[in-house]
């Protein structure tokens, strides 16, 4: 008999070793060190802030760097649903943020290393989420940005492209200001962004959007916009403005 428990010890032993290895990063310790084991990886940050990825998982800043932008997100919150991990998919209950940062890197800016290798680009798993919510967003580059409040809908990551539907951005401003190597009487030029993505938008609406470019403004209630931006292409399969002041 004490035979039979020392090989039964044996055998579960390991099993037992590895079963805690499999789930010690669904506890909030376990979470925390993956986390950290993670940060610095491939050019990437991360800043634990609690919860773990059976929960909800908390990252307090998340630093993203390519050679086309640089995205920083802080506040960062997700809920898993863990029905899809038997899909080979990441879906996410929730996905939110504080605020978004993307600096635009223009052809004279490099980041500090430009030969490293992004180890988790692309991804070789699906993410999404139905409720994608971000609280502030900011986009800019040299004289000009592109600023949100809130924005929230659906978005997925499939290998290179971002899918992003129904929805709908709050208060977006675009302000493009004169540098000192600019003319604001010539022709209006935008940077050459060659995004490592494809974005496709559908049904896609700004509310309460404007603009102010070298001082002049304009404002419209909504913008309702379907289409793709790939590399160095937007293009658009549908838009609809309205204002109240001069119709649809």
């Amino acid at each position: 008999m004490k035979s039979h428990r020392f090989f039964l010890a044996l055998l579960l032993v390991p099993l037992l070793c590895l079963g805690g290895l499999l789930l010690a990063p669904f506890t909030a310790t376990g979470t925390r060190l993956l986390v950290e084991s993670l940060d610095g990886l491939g050019g990437l940050e991360f800043s634990y802030g609690g919860g773990s990825l059976m929960g909800e998982l908390v990252l307090s800043r998340v630093y993203v760097p390519t050679d086309v932008v640089i995205v920083e997100v802080r506040g960062g919150r997700a809920r898993l649903d863990r029905d899809c991990l038997l899909r080979a998919r990441l879906c996410l209950l929730q996905l939110s943020a504080t605020s978004v940062d993307v600096e635009v890197l223009l052809d004279e800016e490099e980041i500090e290393e430009e030969d490293e290798e992004y180890l988790f680009w692309p991804l070789p798993f699906e993410i999404s989420s139905d409720n994608v919510r971000v609280s502030q967003t900011r986009v800019y580059w040299e004289g000009s940005d592109i600023r949100s409040d809130v924005i929230s809908g659906a978005a997925s990551l499939v290998g290179e492209q971002i899918s992003v539907s129904d929805a709908q951005a709050q208060g977006l401003r675009f302000v493009m200001r004169e540098t000192d190597d600019e003319d604001s009487a010539g022709p209006l030029e935008l940077p050459d962004v060659d995004l490592p993505v494809t974005i496709e938008l559908d049904n896609v609406s700004l509310h309460e959007a404007g603009w102010d470019i070298y001082g002049l403004r304009n404002h419209y209630d909504m913008l309702q916009l379907s289409g793709r931006w790939q590399g160095l292409e937007l293009m658009l399969s549908s838009a609809r403005v309205q204002n109240n002041e001069w119709g649809k």
